[in-house]
C-alpha cells in the first residue's frame, strides 16, 4: 500500500483547502492522542530544538475505532462516500459529477509532471507502467502541437482548459410530466401498480433532465464577477444557517486565507470540533431555547427539543405577563407589545430586515427555520403590516390561505388580455407579465416556493 503524507503547507491557503484541518478536528473530537486532549494543548506544542518533528502517541481506546464513522458508531462505507461525492457534484452544477477515479487521475496527471515515473507509480500504488498510460493519463496529452510545428512559444494553458471541459456544467431545470391516471382502489394490485408508475415517472424525469442538460444554452460569465446561476438565492442553507451558528460562521471563515494557528483558523477548528461532537445539526432553535420552557422538569426533559412545545409554552408565559407576545421566526426576536410588533413587521416589509423570497414554511432538522407567508398579503400595501406579514408555522393552513387568493384571482381573470403581475412585484425583482392566473401560479411555485391545495381526483 502506498503511504501518503499530509501537511499544512509552506504558504497559507484558504482554510477549506487545508488538508490537515478536518483531520485535526476529528482527532480532537475523538480524543485520539494520549497526552493531548484539547485543541489548545495541541496548538501550543512546539517541536524540540534539535528536531523538526514531535511524534504524538495514539490513545489506546481509539485504536479499533473507525476514523470515518456514522452516528451509530459503524464505519462509513465506500458507498456512502460515493453518494455524498456525487451529491456534491450535482450541487456544484456538474451534469456528469466527477468520480473518485477522476480526482485520482487528475492528481496523478499533475504528479507525473513533477516527479519521476517511479515516484508516480509508488504514489499511485501501480505496479505496471501501462496502468497509468491506459487508465489515468488524459487523452489530451498537454502538447501544443500547433506552436511546436510553427516554432512559436508553446502553451500548456489551452490543454488544461480543454481537459476541464470534459465535465460540462448545467443549470438546474424543472420539467412537468404528463399526469398519469390510475385507479384509486385500495387493493394490492392497485398498490403495486402505483409503485410501478412512480418508478417509471422517476426514470422519465431523469432521462428528460439529462437530455435537457445537454442542450441547455449557456452564456458567458459576467465581467462583474456575478454568477449566472439562477438558484443560489433559493438554497436551503441560506434559510437554515441561522439555526446552526457553527455552520453559519464556517460558511464565511472557511474561505479566509490563514494558517490553523491564526485567530480565524482556531475559530474554524473550534467550530468543526463542536460539529463533530453534536448529535444533531440543530441543537435548538434560536428564540426557543430549552430554558424558555416552564413545564415541570420531568415534562421538560421529554419535550425540551420540540420547538413547537417551547413556542407555545413561552408564548403563553409572556402573554400572561405582558398581555401580548409574538415571535418573529425570521429574526428570532420576541415582541411583547402590539405597537412594537406592528413596527417590527413594517421594518421587514420596508427592507430594513428583508424577508426571504421564498414564502413556504421551511423546517430543517426538526426545527422551523422560517415561517410561511402569503405573497398576496405581503404585496398588498393597503393592509396593516401585521396582516401583510402574517406567519404560518404549519403547511396546511398556509396552503388553504394561498389557495383562497388563487381562487379569487382565477375568478377575476378568467382569461382576458389584461396582463397580470407577481403579487410580490413591489418587494422583489419579479417584473414579468403573465397572461393568466395559471402562469402566476406556476411563477409562485417556481420562484417563491408556493404550494396550493391539490384538487381532489374522482375515482374511475
Amino acid at each position: 500500500r502506498p503511504q501518503h503524507s499530509l501537511h499544512e503547507g509552506l504558504v497559507p491557503t484558504p482554510l477549506f483547502w487545508n488538508p490537515v484541518l478536518t483531520y485535526l478536528a476529528i482527532f480532537v473530537s475523538k480524543g485520539a492522542f494520549r497526552m493531548y486532549k484539547t485543541m489548545d494543548e495541541l496548538l501550543n506544542l512546539e517541536p524540540p530544538l534539535d528536531d523538526e518533528m514531535y511524534q504524538l502517541e495514539w490513545d489506546p481506546s481509539i485504536l479499533n475505532v473507525p476514523f470515518f464513522q456514522r452516528s451509530t458508531g459503524e464505519v462509513d462505507t465506500a458507498g456512502v462516500y460515493s453518494r455524498r461525492l456525487r451529491d456534491l457534484g450535482v450541487r456544484s452544477s456538474y451534469a456528469v459529477p466527477p468520480t473518485n477515479h477522476d480526482f485520482r487521475a487528475e492528481g496523478l496527471h499533475v504528479i507525473d509532471k513533477l516527479y519521476s515515473s517511479t515516484q508516480r507509480m509508488k504514489y499511485g500504488g501501480h505496479t505496471d507502467e501501462n496502468t497509468h498510460r491506459g487508465h489515468y493519463a488524459p487523452n489530451d496529452a498537454g502538447v501544443d502541437g500547433q506552436n511546436a510545428y510553427l516554432g512559436g512559444p508553446v502553451r500548456s494553458l489551452p490543454s488544461d482548459l480543454f481537459r476541464s471541459l470534459t465535465v460540462p456544467d448545467f443549470k438546474a431545470i424543472e420539467d412537468e410530466l404528463e399526469n398519469l391516471s390510475f385507479s384509486s382502489k385500495d387493493d394490492l394490485a392497485t398498490k403495486n401498480r402505483r409503485k410501478e408508475l412512480q418508478a417509471q415517472k422517476r426514470r422519465l424525469v431523469t432521462e428528460k433532465l439529462r437530455r435537457c442538460q445537454k442542450h441547455q444554452p449557456k452564456g458567458l460569465p459576467s465581467k462583474s464577477g456575478e454568477s449566472n446561476s439562477t438558484g443560489h438565492h433559493r438554497t436551503l442553507f441560506s434559510r437554515a444557517r441561522a439555526l446552526m451558528p457553527e455552520r453559519d460562521r464556517l460558511a464565511n471563515n472557511m474561505f479566509v486565507v490563514a494558517p490553523i494557528r491564526s485567530n480565524v483558523g482556531q475559530a474554524v477548528l473550534r467550530d468543526l470540533i463542536t460539529l463533530y461532537q453534536q448529535d444533531t445539526e440543530v441543537t435548538y432553535r434560536p428564540g426557543l431555547e430549552p430554558e424558555k420552557c416552564f413545564c415541570p422538569m420531568t415534562e421538560r426533559q421529554r419535550k425540551m427539543h420540540r420547538w413547537r412545545h417551547i413556542y407555545s409554552c413561552h408564548k403563553k408565559y409572556l402573554k400572561s405577563e405582558y398581555g401580548f407576545a409574538e415571535l418573529c421566526f425570521f429574526c428570532s426576536e420576541w415582541v411583547v407589545r402590539g405597537e412594537a410588533w406592528e413596527n417590527h413587521c413594517q421594518a421587514h416589509l420596508d427592507g430594513y430586515k428583508p424577508l426571504p423570497p421564498q414564502c413556504n414554511p421551511f423546517t430543517h432538522s426538526g426545527a422551523l427555520a422560517s415561517a410561511g407567508t402569503c405573497p398576496w398579503c405581503r404585496g398588498n400595501t393597503a393592509l396593516p403590516a401585521t396582516e401583510r406579514m402574517q406567519q404560518f408555522p404549519d403547511l396546511a393552513p398556509w396552503r388553504e390561505h394561498l389557495s383562497g387568493h388563487l381562487a379569487i384571482l382565477e375568478e377575476q381573470n378568467p382569461g382576458d388580455d389584461r396582463p397580470l403581475k407577481c403579487p410580490l412585484v413591489s418587494l422583489t425583482q419579479c417584473e414579468d407579465a403573465f397572461k393568466s392566473a395559471q402562469e402566476v401560479k406556476f411563477h409562485l411555485q417556481n420562484l417563491h416556493c408556493a404550494e396550493f391545495v391539490k384538487a381532489s381526483r374522482k375515482s374511475k
